[in-house]
């Protein structure tokens, strides 16, 4: 079964310390299981903290909108 949820966290900016802060505790907060993530082409969320700690958690990503940033 795939639920579509919106969940929105702001961060101070765009550094890969507050964005690993916002899921991980956005993880915690959503009242369903996480499996997946979209997100578009920007490096911001697509670094390797990130996702070293998406595959530990056993998240997967997606592009929500493949060669196109959202500008």
């Amino acid at each position: 079964m795939h639920i579509g949820w919106v969940f929105t966290r702001t961060v101070r900016n765009n550094a890969r310390t507050h964005i690993l802060a916002g899921l991980k505790a956005s993880v915690t907060e959503i009242p369903h299981g996480i499996t997946g993530l979209d997100f578009d082409n920007g490096t911001v969320f697509l670094n390797k903290p990130v996702i070293s700690w998406a595959g530990d958690n056993g998240i997967y990503f997606t592009r929500f909108r493949p060669y196109k940033k959202n500008h």
